[in-house]
Parts: C-alpha cells; structure tokens; sequence
C-alpha cells in the first residue's frame, strides 16, 4: 500500500485550465469553462464485474482503460471547436493492506490520461463514494459540467445528486 501511496496524490494530473475572476477556469468569453468529468469507482466496478462473470476479473475481463479514454474523449467533440470543453477522467481506488504494490497500474491508468485518487481501506465497510461525490461537486462549482460518466454499480450513493444534475441539464451516464 505504501508503494501506492507514495506515487499517487491525492487527486494528480489534472491540468490547471486558465483562472478566471474568483478564482474559477474561464472559458474563452470569462464563464467557466465547459466540462465532460469521468468518475470510475475502481473497486465497486472490480466487485460487480466478479458477480457478472463469477470468478475474480483479471486483466482480460477487465474493460479496457484505454478503450474507455478513447471513448469519453471522442464523445467530447472536436477539441478545437468553440467552446469545447475540458476532459478530465478519474479513477478512485480504496487500496486494501493484502493487496502488493500496484504502481504499475497506477501508472498505466496514468499513461492513459486518467488521473488517479488512492487511499488505503482501513475498515471493512470503507468506501470510496464520498470522495467521488466531493470530487465531483468540486468541478460542478469550478467548472460548467456538461457531461458526467460515473462508472459505479453503488447507485444508492449516487442516485440523488445524479438525478439533481441531470434535471439541471447535465448529461449524465453511469
């Protein structure tokens, strides 16, 4: 765990867009700039992929980061038009003290263009849900979120402020 730690911040490689008045991104007319956010809740998407193929995933069955990356960048439009927003994607993780190190995946996710939150799971019943909600409502008052993905089969934690966002005209896919 420790490894993990030490190579992942608390939030990392999330680019800094241009401040705006109050300390907000700006878009190129001062607004805040448009945002499509990608929240992937790692150990609740490992779980409910092990109950659909009853084994343990491994690196075949898993979905494909990269494939994901290309994916959510692709639905966010041409990146040159106007007013395209800003991309960010991130992987939350409660990292377990059995698991070894797993910097090389941290890496890859990293190499993939996602940025990467960890934290060890110190009790049975941790979750990493709060973390992905507050993170989330942090760019909906930094940025003008336009589109969320949320990938999470947890949708008691996420069914509330989800259904909020959406009636506010976020376009918003778990």
């Amino acid at each position: 765990t420790a490894d993990v730690l030490d190579s992942v911040d608390a939030l990392t490689d999330v680019d800094s867009p241009d401040v705006g008045a109050g300390g907000e991104p700006a878009g190129a007319d001062g607004a805040r700039a448009a945002l499509d956010l990608l929240i992937w809740d790692a150990p609740n998407i490992d779980m409910t992929l092990s109950t659909v193929i009853g084994a343990r995933p491994t690196a075949a069955s898993r979905p494909r980061f990269d494939a994901i990356a290309a994916w959510f960048v692709d639905g966010a439009g041409d990146p040159e038009a106007p007013g395209a927003p800003d991309v960010e994607a991130c992987v939350f993780a409660n990292i377990p003290p059995s698991v070894g190190s797993l910097q090389r995946w941290v890496e890859a996710l990293r190499g993939f263009g996602f940025a990467v939150f960890a934290r060890p799971k110190t009790q049975p019943d941790d979750d990493i849900d709060q973390a992905m909600l507050d993170h989330i409502d942090v760019r909906r008052h930094s940025h003008r979120l336009r589109r969320l993905v949320v990938f999470s089969g947890d949708g008691r934690n996420f069914a509330e402020p989800l259904e909020e966002m959406a009636r506010a005209g976020v376009e918003v896919v778990v």
